[in-house]
C-alpha cells in the first residue's frame, strides 16, 4: 500500500503527460493575453466610421486579435523563468523536473493576409498570418518557425480552428530533449 507522500501528485494522476503540456500552454497563453485585454478595452469593439448598416451581412474578412507565443520545456532541469515565476506553482505541479522558459510572445488585432512575428531568440522567429475566413466561421491561420540558416521554415502548417480556441504545437529541439511549445489563436 502507498503512503500519501509516496503518490504522485493529483495533476499527474488525472492528466496524462501531453494534456499537461496543454494545460500549461494555456497558463501561458493567459499570461500573455490577460493584460492586453486588461488595458485595451476596445478588443471586438467595431472601429470608428467602420460599423455596420443594420440589417447588412457581417465583414467577409473580419479583423481577429491573434496571439502566439513560444516555450521552451527542458527536463531535468529546475530553472523556472522569471516572466513565469508568478505560475510557479501550478507550472512545477504540472511539469516536475522541467525548466521552463518564456521564448516570446506577441498579440495584435489583424486583417486578412496580415502576419504577426515572436522573436524567439538565436534568430529564430515565429510568424502567424491570418488568411482569408472560411466557410463555417473558422479562421485561418498559417503558422511558420523561421530560421536564418534556412531559406524555407524549419516548421509550416495551416490551422483552421473555431474562433476563440488555442491550438497547441510542439517540436522537438535538434540535439536536445527539450521540446519548443508553439500556441496560437484568434478570437
Amino acid at each position: 500500500m502507498m503512503n500519501r507522500a509516496d503518490r504522485p501528485p493529483l495533476l499527474s494522476r488525472l492528466l496524462p503527460s501531453r494534456a499537461r503540456w496543454h494545460v500549461l500552454a494555456l497558463l501561458v497563453v493567459v499570461s500573455a493575453i490577460l493584460p492586453t485585454v486588461l488595458i485595451d478595452r476596445s478588443l471586438g469593439q467595431p472601429r470608428q466610421g467602420g460599423e455596420a448598416a443594420i440589417g447588412s451581412l457581417a465583414d467577409a474578412s473580419p479583423d481577429r486579435d491573434v496571439a502566439i507565443f513560444g516555450l521552451r520545456a527542458e527536463p531535468g532541469s529546475n530553472r523556472l523563468d522569471p516572466l513565469l515565476s508568478t505560475y510557479a506553482a501550478p507550472l512545477r505541479r504540472l511539469l516536475p523536473d522541467h525548466g521552463l522558459t518564456l521564448l516570446g510572445s506577441a498579440s495584435r488585432r489583424l486583417s486578412a493576409h496580415q502576419s504577426l512575428r515572436c522573436d524567439l531568440g538565436d534568430g529564430r522567429v515565429l510568424k502567424v498570418t491570418l488568411k482569408d475566413p472560411l466557410d463555417d466561421g473558422k479562421v485561418h491561420l498559417c503558422v511558420q518557425l523561421l530560421s536564418p540558416d534556412r531559406p524555407e521554415p524549419v516548421f509550416l502548417t495551416q490551422v483552421r480552428t473555431p474562433a476563440g480556441q488555442l491550438v497547441f504545437l510542439d517540436k522537438s529541439e535538434p540535439g536536445s530533449d527539450a521540446k519548443l511549445l508553439i500556441g496560437v489563436g484568434a478570437r
